[in-house]
Protein backbone atom coordinates (compact mmCIF):
# COMPACT_ATOMS: atom_id res chain seq x y z
CA UNK A 1 0.00 0.00 0.00
CA UNK A 2 1.49 3.86 -0.74
CA UNK A 3 0.02 6.76 0.80
CA UNK A 4 1.03 10.08 0.62
CA UNK A 5 0.73 13.34 2.78
CA UNK A 6 -0.31 16.33 1.28
CA UNK A 7 -0.08 20.18 1.68
CA UNK A 8 2.05 19.89 4.69
CA UNK A 9 2.59 22.97 6.93
CA UNK A 10 6.18 24.06 7.38
CA UNK A 11 5.84 25.26 11.43
CA UNK A 12 5.58 22.90 13.67
CA UNK A 13 1.36 22.80 13.64
CA UNK A 14 0.11 19.70 12.33
CA UNK A 15 -0.47 19.31 8.66
CA UNK A 16 -3.49 20.05 6.63
CA UNK A 17 -4.02 16.91 5.55
CA UNK A 18 -2.73 13.46 4.40
CA UNK A 19 -2.83 11.62 1.13
CA UNK A 20 -3.57 8.31 1.01
CA UNK A 21 -2.75 5.89 -2.09
CA UNK A 22 -4.07 2.47 -1.94
CA UNK A 23 -1.34 0.90 -4.44
CA UNK A 24 -1.30 -3.27 -3.52
CA UNK A 25 2.92 -3.75 -2.91
CA UNK A 26 4.48 -6.88 -4.91
CA UNK A 27 3.25 -10.08 -3.88
CA UNK A 28 5.98 -11.22 -1.60
CA UNK A 29 5.71 -13.50 1.06
CA UNK A 30 4.80 -11.24 4.35
CA UNK A 31 3.65 -8.01 1.93
CA UNK A 32 0.22 -8.19 2.94
CA UNK A 33 0.95 -8.75 6.07
CA UNK A 34 3.39 -5.22 5.90
CA UNK A 35 0.94 -2.85 3.78
CA UNK A 36 -1.56 -3.91 6.76
CA UNK A 37 0.51 -1.94 9.47
CA UNK A 38 1.09 0.81 7.51
CA UNK A 39 -2.33 0.86 6.66
CA UNK A 40 -3.26 0.55 9.95
CA UNK A 41 -0.32 3.65 10.90
CA UNK A 42 -2.25 5.85 8.58
CA UNK A 43 -5.22 5.15 9.97
CA UNK A 44 -3.84 5.71 13.67
CA UNK A 45 -3.32 9.30 12.26
CA UNK A 46 -6.83 9.98 11.02
CA UNK A 47 -8.38 8.82 13.85
CA UNK A 48 -6.20 10.71 16.51
CA UNK A 49 -7.48 14.00 14.66
CA UNK A 50 -3.52 15.35 13.32
CA UNK A 51 -5.69 17.33 10.47
CA UNK A 52 -4.24 14.80 7.72
CA UNK A 53 -6.51 14.20 4.15
CA UNK A 54 -6.17 10.61 2.92
CA UNK A 55 -6.76 10.05 -0.80
CA UNK A 56 -5.73 7.41 -3.33
CA UNK A 57 -3.00 8.18 -4.92
CA UNK A 58 0.70 6.82 -7.35
CA UNK A 59 3.57 8.94 -8.55
CA UNK A 60 3.93 8.35 -12.19
CA UNK A 61 6.67 5.72 -12.97
CA UNK A 62 6.98 5.08 -9.98
CA UNK A 63 7.02 1.31 -10.74
CA UNK A 64 9.17 1.78 -14.15
CA UNK A 65 11.00 -1.87 -15.53
CA UNK A 66 13.22 0.24 -17.50
CA UNK A 67 14.81 2.08 -14.61
CA UNK A 68 16.50 -1.23 -13.22
CA UNK A 69 18.28 -1.52 -16.48
CA UNK A 70 19.34 1.86 -16.91
CA UNK A 71 20.49 2.05 -12.94
CA UNK A 72 22.46 -1.63 -13.50
CA UNK A 73 24.83 -0.26 -15.70
CA UNK A 74 25.56 3.07 -13.87
CA UNK A 75 25.84 1.09 -11.04
CA UNK A 76 27.94 -1.12 -12.31
CA UNK A 77 30.38 1.99 -14.09
CA UNK A 78 30.05 3.60 -10.22
CA UNK A 79 31.65 0.53 -8.95
CA UNK A 80 34.48 0.16 -11.39
CA UNK A 81 35.23 3.71 -10.80
CA UNK A 82 35.51 3.38 -6.83
CA UNK A 83 37.74 0.03 -7.65
CA UNK A 84 40.03 2.46 -9.85
CA UNK A 85 40.01 4.80 -7.06
CA UNK A 86 40.95 2.29 -4.68
CA UNK A 87 44.06 1.45 -6.56
CA UNK A 88 45.15 4.91 -7.21
CA UNK A 89 44.99 5.58 -3.03
CA UNK A 90 46.84 2.04 -2.49
CA UNK A 91 49.10 2.29 -5.26
CA UNK A 92 49.20 -0.82 -6.89
CA UNK A 93 46.50 -3.02 -8.60
CA UNK A 94 43.66 -4.97 -6.54
CA UNK A 95 43.86 -8.48 -6.98
CA UNK A 96 41.66 -11.24 -6.19
CA UNK A 97 40.38 -10.98 -2.13
CA UNK A 98 40.95 -7.54 -2.19
CA UNK A 99 37.35 -6.60 -2.17
CA UNK A 100 34.15 -8.69 -1.86
CA UNK A 101 33.38 -10.93 -4.99
CA UNK A 102 30.63 -9.33 -6.17
CA UNK A 103 31.95 -5.91 -6.03
CA UNK A 104 34.73 -7.80 -8.03
CA UNK A 105 32.15 -8.42 -10.61
CA UNK A 106 30.18 -5.34 -10.30
CA UNK A 107 33.77 -3.74 -11.54
CA UNK A 108 34.00 -6.07 -14.45
CA UNK A 109 30.44 -5.66 -15.80
CA UNK A 110 31.22 -1.39 -15.17
CA UNK A 111 34.32 -2.01 -17.49
CA UNK A 112 32.23 -3.43 -19.99
CA UNK A 113 29.99 -0.17 -20.09
CA UNK A 114 30.47 2.55 -22.83
CA UNK A 115 30.91 5.83 -22.44
CA UNK A 116 27.76 6.37 -24.68
CA UNK A 117 26.08 4.09 -22.80
CA UNK A 118 26.83 5.32 -19.32
CA UNK A 119 25.46 8.48 -19.98
CA UNK A 120 22.70 7.51 -22.12
CA UNK A 121 21.70 5.51 -18.80
CA UNK A 122 22.49 8.35 -16.45
CA UNK A 123 20.40 10.73 -18.83
CA UNK A 124 17.19 8.07 -18.81
CA UNK A 125 17.31 7.76 -15.05
CA UNK A 126 17.16 11.98 -14.69
CA UNK A 127 14.36 12.02 -16.68
CA UNK A 128 12.87 9.62 -15.10
CA UNK A 129 13.66 11.43 -12.15
CA UNK A 130 12.00 14.55 -13.01
CA UNK A 131 9.16 12.55 -14.08
CA UNK A 132 8.71 10.90 -10.61
CA UNK A 133 9.60 13.97 -8.71
CA UNK A 134 5.98 15.81 -10.74
CA UNK A 135 3.91 14.08 -8.42
CA UNK A 136 5.58 16.06 -5.70
CA UNK A 137 4.19 19.45 -6.88
CA UNK A 138 1.53 19.20 -5.72
CA UNK A 139 1.45 17.02 -2.88
CA UNK A 140 4.21 16.68 0.12
CA UNK A 141 4.95 13.05 1.55
CA UNK A 142 4.25 9.35 -0.09
CA UNK A 143 4.30 7.15 2.61
CA UNK A 144 4.54 3.01 1.99
CA UNK A 145 5.96 0.21 3.36
CA UNK A 146 10.11 0.57 4.21
CA UNK A 147 10.40 -3.27 2.54
CA UNK A 148 7.62 -5.50 0.97
CA UNK A 149 8.47 -8.36 2.95
CA UNK A 150 9.28 -8.69 6.96
CA UNK A 151 12.48 -8.45 7.81
CA UNK A 152 15.16 -11.38 6.69
CA UNK A 153 17.45 -13.35 8.96
CA UNK A 154 21.48 -12.47 8.61
CA UNK A 155 22.92 -14.48 6.09
CA UNK A 156 20.17 -14.36 3.63
CA UNK A 157 21.55 -12.71 0.71
CA UNK A 158 24.84 -14.80 0.92
CA UNK A 159 26.04 -15.43 -2.34
CA UNK A 160 27.64 -19.20 -3.28
CA UNK A 161 31.16 -19.07 -4.49
CA UNK A 162 29.93 -19.49 -8.46
CA UNK A 163 27.55 -17.02 -8.31
CA UNK A 164 28.81 -13.94 -6.50
CA UNK A 165 25.92 -11.47 -7.73
CA UNK A 166 23.22 -13.92 -5.98
CA UNK A 167 22.81 -11.96 -3.38
CA UNK A 168 22.61 -9.17 -4.89
CA UNK A 169 19.58 -10.27 -7.20
CA UNK A 170 17.53 -11.57 -4.62
CA UNK A 171 18.03 -8.53 -2.48
CA UNK A 172 16.50 -6.27 -5.09
CA UNK A 173 12.85 -7.41 -4.13
CA UNK A 174 13.41 -5.98 -0.61
CA UNK A 175 14.57 -2.42 -1.75
CA UNK A 176 12.09 -2.27 -4.36
CA UNK A 177 10.44 0.98 -2.12
CA UNK A 178 13.48 2.32 -1.10
CA UNK A 179 15.85 2.44 -4.52
CA UNK A 180 13.63 4.58 -6.37
CA UNK A 181 14.14 7.28 -4.09
CA UNK A 182 18.20 6.83 -3.66
CA UNK A 183 17.90 7.51 -7.54
CA UNK A 184 15.64 10.47 -7.42
CA UNK A 185 17.45 12.03 -4.54
CA UNK A 186 14.64 12.32 -2.69
CA UNK A 187 14.45 13.05 1.06
CA UNK A 188 13.43 10.25 2.87
CA UNK A 189 12.70 8.42 6.82
CA UNK A 190 11.77 4.78 7.99
CA UNK A 191 10.05 4.73 10.96
CA UNK A 192 9.21 1.97 13.22
CA UNK A 193 4.99 1.77 12.91
CA UNK A 194 4.60 -1.36 14.12
CA UNK A 195 6.24 -4.83 15.37
CA UNK A 196 5.45 -8.33 14.41
CA UNK A 197 6.63 -11.60 15.90
CA UNK A 198 9.33 -9.48 17.64
CA UNK A 199 10.10 -7.76 14.29
CA UNK A 200 10.26 -4.21 12.94
CA UNK A 201 7.69 -2.65 10.48
CA UNK A 202 8.69 0.22 9.01
CA UNK A 203 6.72 2.64 7.49
CA UNK A 204 9.01 4.87 5.23
CA UNK A 205 7.82 9.09 3.99
CA UNK A 206 9.37 10.71 1.35
CA UNK A 207 9.20 14.38 0.86
CA UNK A 208 10.44 16.86 -1.85
CA UNK A 209 13.85 17.75 -2.59
CA UNK A 210 15.04 19.91 -0.05
CA UNK A 211 12.24 19.17 2.44
CA UNK A 212 13.86 17.10 5.36
CA UNK A 213 11.66 19.20 7.77
CA UNK A 214 8.70 18.02 6.70
CA UNK A 215 9.74 14.31 6.87
CA UNK A 216 11.10 14.95 10.30
CA UNK A 217 8.22 16.72 11.78
CA UNK A 218 5.60 14.72 10.67
CA UNK A 219 7.76 11.33 11.77
CA UNK A 220 7.75 13.70 15.22
CA UNK A 221 4.52 13.63 15.39
CA UNK A 222 3.48 10.02 14.53
CA UNK A 223 6.70 8.83 17.46
CA UNK A 224 4.75 10.97 19.87
CA UNK A 225 1.30 8.78 19.02
CA UNK A 226 2.30 5.66 18.12
CA UNK A 227 5.42 5.41 21.25
CA UNK A 228 7.60 3.28 19.36
CA UNK A 229 10.54 5.09 21.28
CA UNK A 230 9.27 2.99 24.39
CA UNK A 231 9.64 -0.14 22.62
CA UNK A 232 13.09 -2.70 23.27
CA UNK A 233 13.36 -5.79 21.52
CA UNK A 234 14.50 -8.75 23.69
CA UNK A 235 18.19 -8.17 23.34
CA UNK A 236 19.40 -4.65 23.13
CA UNK A 237 22.13 -2.67 24.70
CA UNK A 238 20.39 -1.91 27.64
CA UNK A 239 20.25 -5.38 28.33
CA UNK A 240 24.04 -5.83 27.73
Amino acid sequence: MWCRYSRLDSSHSPPTHLDFNGVVGVGHIGGRQVENFVVGASGCVRRLGLGHRIEDSTPDGLKSEEVVGHFTACFGAWTAQEVVGLETLVGEPLVEGDVEPATAMLAELGQSVTAVQYLDALDQLQTWTRKLAAWWEDHDVLVLPTMPVLPTPLGAFDSPADNPLAGMAMSTAVVLYTAPFNISGQPAISLPVAVTDGLPIGAQLVGRWGRDDQLLALGAQLEERLGWQHRRPPTHVATI
